[in-house]
């Protein structure tokens, strides 16, 4: 008996001591910090000792007199010095850019290419105080000017010469970029200011904000366009209101299934969420179970200040998102369902003037280097619309599409993840004229046929 209480004791101290731990963990992640790394502090001791360097970036790129802080970009295991490397774009995921990751992503995605990953400002330990006012709120105005994608792209544009500079790359700077989702978005954005310094640019899965404005296309696939049954009943019981975290689920169900409606799971979850429905009512709640789908767990996460980063890229991205939550259920966009909900408190500062969108205008004519724009048909976040009018928008470039779903969120149908490495190292090695990357093209499995 003594034995089996001792145990108990210890079991019930060593949850309490979890709880403590998790609870000061939770609130260290929703802290606002006091400071930054500075331009001239030494580095963490805990961060890598090898294939990160250190370059000095201004707070913000239009005041100097601001101050600098202290940046980072990573080198690859395959990186040589005079490689002409692939620059890897990522948009809003923080720890995709930290010190701290492993280089499986690039290796899964493109073999033994060459890659840099430069730092993101707003990702820890580069959390900017300046974003937040003495009683710890975000400073809209702030949060837009110095977390803002063009601050970013002046940030990666310094690291390339400090790649110069420090011998790692040829006189000449050239490097090639590669983005997927968002990402891609911020390539496009990095060639319209330093296109000349760029031979080739991959975009995959990615979409365009100002080209789906100008050409009145929604941003985001239409949940009608992939499921019209079940984005009929949606839009019919949630006419009024948006309920965020369904939208979320139906979202991420559909990244799940690569694409691929599951009207019957749909279906259910949508009238479940609105009645007594008892299979949809255990359908939703079962999900809430799972970690992805639980809009609440990741509502909480991306709210905290570590992402205001993150939300900023969001907002950016989302034109019109404003104006499309006061219609709900017209056009149904899961994305702005449940982002706007993230956005709400942007939203507001728009609305009452405390802040302006701000307008995304790219020009793709001048680039004269070579690009892929590389997309599954079934991509549940763009539609192959915006897909053809980014193509065409850059004069040397080529679209390559699959029957596939968001390829670059790791959806690739089995047996492609290899086919699809070897395409995209084929044109970076080798180009879109070269017959090493037309072998690849021309496999059945690539859809485009000019």
């Amino acid at each position: 008996m003594k034995i089996k209480k001792t145990i108990l004791i210890v079991c019930l101290f060593i949850l309490a001591a979890a709880c403590i731990y998790g609870y000061g963990k939770w609130r260290q992640f929703n802290s606002v910090p006091d400071t930054r790394l500075c331009a001239d502090c030494a580095a963490p001791e805990n961060y890598p000792k090898t294939g990160i360097h250190y370059f000095k970036v201004p707070i913000d790129h239009k005041d100097l007199d601001r101050g600098y802080w202290q940046d980072y970009y990573l080198t690859s295991p395959s990186f040589k010095k005079g490689n002409i490397p692939v620059f890897v774009f990522f948009d809003g995921q923080q720890e995709m850019t930290s010190p701290f990751r492993d280089w499986g992503r690039e290796k899964a995605v493109l073999g033994d290419m060459p890659c840099v990953v430069v730092g993101t400002r707003g990702s820890p330990p580069n959390i900017f105080p300046e974003v937040f006012d003495s009683d710890k709120s975000v400073n809209f105005k702030e949060a837009l000017k110095l977390y803002s994608s063009w601050q970013q792209i002046e940030d990666i544009e310094l690291a390339r010469k400090d790649m110069v500079a420090k011998g790692l790359i040829g006189p000449e700077g050239k490097i090639m970029l590669y983005g997927g989702s968002g990402g891609g978005i911020l390539e496009q954005q990095y060639l319209d200011r330093y296109g000349q310094n760029v031979i080739r640019a991959l975009m995959e899965s990615t979409g365009a904000p100002d080209l789906a404005e100008k050409n009145g296309l929604p941003y985001s696939r239409l949940f009608s366009e992939y499921s019209p049954e079940a984005a009929k009943l949606y839009a019919n019981k949630f006419s009024k209101h948006i309920d965020p975290s369904l939208a979320f689920m139906l979202f991420k169900l559909e990244q799940s299934a690569g694409g691929q409606a599951v009207p019957g799971k749909e279906i259910k979850l949508i009238r479940g969420k609105k009645s007594l429905y008892l299979p949809g009512k255990w359908e939703y709640f079962k999900n809430l179970f799972r970690l992805p789908l639980n809009y609440s767990i990741v509502k909480a996460i991306i709210m905290s200040p570590q992402e205001l980063m993150c939300r900023v890229r969001i907002y950016e991205l989302c034109y019109g998102i404003s104006d499309y939550l006061m219609k709900p259920g017209h056009r149904t966009q899961l994305l702005y369902d449940w982002a706007g909900d993230t956005l709400s408190d942007f939203i507001k500062a728009e609305r009452r003037g405390i802040i302006r969108k701000p307008k995304m205008i790219i020009d793709r004519a001048a680039f004269s280097g070579e690009v892929l724009v590389f997309s599954g048909i079934r991509d549940f976040d763009f539609n192959q619309e915006i897909t053809k009018l980014l193509a065409d928008s850059y004069k040397n470039s080529v679209t390559a599409a699959f029957d596939d779903g968001h390829t670059h969120a790791g959806t690739a149908l089995d047996g492609n993840s290899d086919y699809y490495r070897s395409l995209r190292a084929a044109f970076f090695m080798y180009g879109l004229k070269s017959d090493e990357f037309m072998k690849y093209y021309k496999d059945k499995r690539q859809l485009i046929r000019e």
